[in-house]
């Protein structure tokens, strides 16, 4: 299960939706088919804040042209 959040990953409102389906397609449902068991693959949570608590974060771009924040790449590195 991923929780992916397009806001996070500083995208704008009008391209979040098409965000979010890249990126899970591209990085989550990669990764699982990756693995021994190949697990089916769920966005467990999406979404925009209410309320915004400060600066987003540093965004990174991956070479395929995806965007993550340098917190997500330092995730994918494990």
């Amino acid at each position: 299960m991923a929780n992916v959040h397009a806001y996070f990953a500083n995208q704008s409102i009008d391209y979040a939706a098409g965000w979010v389906a890249g990126f899970f397609e591209t990085v989550n449902v990669a990764q699982a088919a990756n693995t021994t068991r190949k697990p089916e693959a769920f966005i467990a949570e999406t979404g925009w804040p209410t309320v915004s608590f400060g600066a987003i974060p540093t965004i990174v771009l991956l070479p395929d042209g995806i965007q993550i924040t340098e917190f997500h790449r330092s995730i994918l590195r494990q």
